[in-house]
């Protein structure tokens, strides 16, 4: 039991003996107008005070439970020495065993002393029925057992008053008890989401500030540096013109170094703005079938491919896969054109692509027979500005790669770098379908391998 309970049943004990107290010496009055013929009641009201502080006392010492035990076998017996020896022969004096039947569900919580209690109490009155209805002189007659028919069921009826009442109020007390659990579960989950919230709105908060500062940051670079490279390029193309003539053999590969460097700053800024307007335009997604980008991608590069003497295949690329469909053309493109950078001169350029998907994502690899990329370079190659081969004219600036993993990362995929059985470089690709896409978190292990046919 709660200590609260337990101080409100010691509390609610106290208060039945004050009022038996009182009660006794009510009952006192009577008997006291005429104290010649009412000797015994005198008797009987002070033992039933003297019984209540005897109680109180052992209450009073620590032993509560035994103080209970005391008042109500005390009241049981007192009950028999009324009714056999005073001789008190009415009906309400049989109403003290509904109330000790009261007294024991409220102050005795076992069941088994409980019914011992019902039990001693029907025993009482049977006595008590058989003594007042003449019981010695004219034997068991049909009038005592109807009368202690009357008063079994009576005190029954009280005890299983009692016992229902406490049951239920048993569940109601678990009930609220679980509820409590429960909301205190509740209460601690809330203040961990909240916790959890407020860090994540931080997070997000600190993210939203960088993001303002980086993307004011691209802005003015861009906005300082596109006019400066222009500059540069509009000079050399005055001057070029201009000098030609006047300047020796080392002087003119200075200035080529200047042109060339120019380029490199213009393609530069070009790339940055690409790959910051990646993560800053608002996607479109759509289902596209692999194949008819492919197809796309080969017609506009057409004359390229005719150019290289290059060879452009698609397997099974009949997968469909959904995103921006300018952003996944713009990441093919971008890889392809990669893989034509990258093949060694007098080398015919083979791109293979293929394709295939399982329940959650879409997987694509684009294979070459070009360079190749070493497997330690492979972490940092996908970082802006890195260069694999600086002294490659056609290796670009180190942004391509950079974009390509953007892209793939705001469609909540995964790229990254695989051997090639054609002997060059494999770049895989992992989008997620839509039902799937808020998990971000890929798990390489379980993403299938795609065999490449040779045909």
């Amino acid at each position: 039991m709660g200590s609260f309970y337990e101080k409100a049943v010691e509390e609610l004990f106290m208060n039945i003996m004050k009022v038996v107290v009182c009660l006794a010496c009510i009952a006192l009055i009577g008997p006291l107008l005429d104290a010649a013929n009412n000797q015994l009641n005198i008797i009987s009201s002070l033992v039933y005070i003297l019984m209540v502080i005897i109680s109180g006392m052992i209450f009073k010492s620590g032993k509560k439970i035994l103080a209970y035990h005391f008042f109500a076998l005390s009241s049981g017996l007192l009950f028999l020495v009324d009714t056999l020896v005073i001789q008190l022969n009415f009906s309400s004096i049989f109403m003290i065993f509904p109330c000790l039947t009261f007294y024991t569900f409220i102050f005795l919580r076992k069941l088994k002393v409980q019914f011992a209690y019902l039990v001693f109490g029907i025993f009482c009155q049977f006595i008590a029925v058989f003594y007042l209805k003449g019981g010695p002189d004219n034997g068991l007659t049909d009038y005592i057992v109807s009368e202690w028919i009357y008063y079994a069921v009576y005190n029954m009826a009280a005890f299983s008053f009692c016992f229902f009442f406490v049951s239920n109020l048993k569940k109601f007390r678990n009930g609220l008890n679980d509820s409590k659990l429960r909301l205190e579960k509740l209460e601690e989950d809330l203040k961990q989401k909240t916790t959890e919230l407020g860090e994540r709105n931080l997070q997000l908060k600190n993210y939203i500030n960088n993001s303002k500062k980086q993307s004011a940051f691209e802005t003015l670079v861009i906005e300082k540096l596109t006019p400066l490279g222009s500059n540069i390029d509009n000079f050399l193309g005055m001057l070029r013109p201009q000098i030609h003539n006047k300047l020796d053999y080392k002087e003119l590969e200075l200035l080529d170094f200047v042109s060339k460097n120019s380029d490199n700053l213009n393609k530069s800024i070009s790339g940055l703005y690409e790959f910051g307007f990646v993560s800053k335009k608002t996607l479109k997604p759509e289902i596209c079938q692999v194949s008819q980008l492919i197809q796309e991608i080969k017609m506009e590069k057409f004359q390229e491919i005719v150019d290289r003497n290059a060879y452009l295949g698609c397997d099974s690329c009949g997968i469909e896969v959904s995103g921006d469909k300018s952003q996944l053309k713009q990441l093919f493109n971008l890889l392809i054109d990669n893989a034509f950078y990258f093949t060694p001169e007098g080398i015919q350029s083979q791109i293979f692509i293929e394709a295939t998907d399982d329940e959650h994502n879409s997987y694509i690899k684009v294979m070459d027979n070009g360079l190749g990329i070493p497997e330690e370079h492979r972490d940092v190659v996908f970082e802006i500005f890195t260069q694999m081969d600086s002294k490659n004219p056609n290796a670009g600036v180190g942004v391509g790669l950079s974009i390509c993993k953007k892209i793939v990362e705001v469609h909540k995929g995964a790229i990254w770098i695989e051997e090639s059985r054609f002997g060059g470089a494999c770049i895989s690709i992992q989008i997620p379908k839509p039902e799937v896409k808020q998990n971000a978190n890929v798990n390489l292990e379980n993403i299938p391998v795609l065999e490449m046919s040779e045909n």
